[in-house]
């Protein structure tokens, strides 16, 4: 005699279960794609911010400092802005989070300069606080970078956070208070060296 086994299904317990325990790998891997999204716009950012600067300083190495006034329009019409930037021929845009704008100006670090009309800054506007002190130590965390990367200040709103000296040095635990509550990011550099 055959008998033909009645096939049980899940319980409503068992369902339930199982939809938590999928909930739960769902989120850790949504979880895990934000962070490693994050990290790769502060890393784009960083050699942006870097890669401008250059280019910057490049193209003052044989002209006189403030041959050419530095705007957004400038810097985009001469190709010296990071083109993971440029959205037009007038605006320069990171992209972190959302993204919002970048502002390469002449001397408005002012109180980063042994001669102010020696210095540049490139500005990013509404830094998200998760974003902000990665980003300042990636650039400035130790002496090291502040020098290679060619800083002279880093104001986080109105505070800057790179202690002038031999060697200049990075203040983290102001930069991370102040990134906490500021949305602003001044990086200063010199033009010609």
């Amino acid at each position: 005699m055959n008998r033909i086994k009645n096939a049980r299904g899940l319980t409503l317990l068992e369902v339930v279960i199982v939809m938590a325990i999928t909930g739960l790998v769902i989120g850790a891997i949504w979880l895990v794609i934000a962070d490693t999204t994050l990290q790769s716009q502060i890393n784009q950012t960083e050699r942006a911010i870097v890669t401008t600067a250059t280019r910057i300083q490049d193209f003052y190495r044989d002209r006189p400092v403030n041959a050419t006034a530095l705007t957004n329009t400038s810097v985009i019409s001469t190709n010296l802005a990071s083109p993971d930037w440029v959205i037009n021929s007038t605006t320069l845009q990171y992209k972190i989070g959302q993204g919002s704008t970048v502002n390469v100006a002449t001397n408005n670090c002012t109180g980063s300069f042994t001669n102010p009309a020696y210095g540049f800054e490139i500005e990013l506007d509404f830094v998200p606080a998760n974003a902000c002190t990665q980003l300042a130590t990636a650039l400035a965390g130790t002496s090291t970078k502040i020098q290679s990367n060619g800083l002279v200040g880093l104001y986080i709103g109105t505070q800057n956070v790179i202690i002038a000296g031999s060697p200049p040095t990075f203040n983290q635990a102001t930069a991370q208070t102040k990134c906490s509550t500021v949305a602003t990011m001044e990086f200063c550099f010199v033009q010609a060296n």
